[in-house]
């Protein structure tokens, strides 16, 4: 769910994984004891439309296959890596380095709902220390234009 900087992200995937991730607009949380994951409106596909407003800057990077890439740094130093299918100019992948982990996502899919594309399959890997984790997904639900309460952003005590 996301709602301006406000995000929540829920991962229901038992018995391998169940964590929350929880960015209120200036504080994180998240429920996977020991690994401070990135606010999603700081990384990610909420920093492209930021990509040209001041403290951002933008850098080329390496092409891989068939895919163009490049880097969106803010002030503070945070880091998205992109790359884009250069036949549709969709972002297939982004890579983000936060705190010695890595976090990537990877689109397979996408469905077009309201004229908004949204990944529809995708795979996402976190590279940690003790090794290298990786899950799947297959979207059946897409809700857009939703209203949402304020307590869904609330951090649990």
């Amino acid at each position: 769910m996301l709602s301006g900087d406000k995000v929540r992200l829920e991962i229901d995937a038992r018995p391998a994984v169940a964590f929350k991730q929880i960015y209120d607009g200036q504080r994180s949380y998240s429920s996977l004891p020991g690994v401070d994951m990135p606010p999603a409106s700081k990384f990610g596909l909420a920093v492209l439309p930021k990509y040209d407003q001041p403290g951002y800057t933008v850098s080329a990077l390496p092409d891989k296959k068939k895919q163009r890439g490049f880097r969106i740094v803010d002030s503070e130093g945070n880091t998205t890596d992109y790359y884009v299918d250069m036949a549709t100019g969709r972002v297939m992948t982004f890579m983000i380095p936060y705190n010695g982990y890595n976090f990537g996502t990877e689109h397979k899919k996408f469905k077009e709902i309201d004229g908004v594309l949204v990944a529809s399959e995708f795979t996402q890997r976190l590279e940690m220390p003790q090794g290298a984790f990786f899950a799947e997904y297959k979207v059946k639900d897409i809700k857009l234009n939703q209203a949402l309460g304020d307590d869904v952003f609330q951090i649990p005590n």
